[in-house]
């Protein structure tokens, strides 16, 4: 079990990918590399579905897991309206220091 990640779930170390890390042990690696990050989001799109049209897939149990963590990412991220509120509230701050108003 990789720690860190195990960690970063916090109160969802139960969503951990056992079954993922006994058969891919690479792609929990990654996962746990990339959790956070904007790239999380393409990996488990990679992943996840196939663009090629050749791939075998993962076993059910498999696939579980990665849709549990790639659903559980995706709900942990700020929303747009979030970051666009964020981004108006700094750009407001900023204007102020330039017009003397605090």
């Amino acid at each position: 079990m990789i720690e860190k990640f195990s960690r970063m779930l916090g109160s969802k170390s139960d969503l951990y990918p056992h079954k993922t890390e006994e058969k891919y042990p690479r792609i929990v690696e990654k996962i746990a590399m990339l959790w956070g990050t904007v790239g999380m989001s393409r990996y488990f799109t990679e992943i996840l579905f196939d663009d090629r049209g050749d791939r075998e897939g993962f076993p059910p149990d498999v696939m579980l897991e990665l849709f549990a963590l790639s659903n559980y990412h995706e709900s942990s991220k700020p929303s747009r309206s979030a970051i666009e509120n964020a981004w108006k509230s700094s750009e407001v701050d900023r204007m102020s220091r330039f017009d003397g108003k605090s």
